[in-house]
């Protein structure tokens, strides 16, 4: 089996991933300031559009990202082990924020 964690794609893959689950967590987080803070109703759609574009991209990446960890035999070497979960928890997190966004994103109007 041939071990792609050592292509640059694979490199730039993982740093994209990490970057837009940072991201989705800074707009996520100013969205629920903003409830507290009292936001304008078209800036929290705002926010809530951002994050729902970027929880999908988040997702797809983070998806190719576990394809590519899985070819590579993820579960056989311990350093990748780390990899694989924060695989699993993006592409949760990502999932969970996609999905509360489209609801409330359609609850608000």
């Amino acid at each position: 089996m041939r071990d792609f964690t050592n292509v640059r794609f694979f490199a730039l893959l993982e740093k994209t991933v990490v970057f837009f689950y940072i991201f989705l967590f800074f707009i996520f987080t100013l969205y629920l300031a903003g409830n507290f803070q009292v936001f304008l109703d078209r800036t929290q759609k705002l926010l809530l559009g951002i994050s729902e574009i970027v929880s999908f991209l988040l997702i797809f990446l983070s998806i190719l990202y576990g394809i590519v960890l899985v070819v590579s035999g993820a579960g056989r070497k311990s350093k990748h082990l780390r990899k694989f979960l924060f695989f699993l928890l993006a592409s949760i997190s990502g999932t969970l924020v996609f999905f509360i966004s489209k609801i409330i994103l359609v609850w608000a109007g």
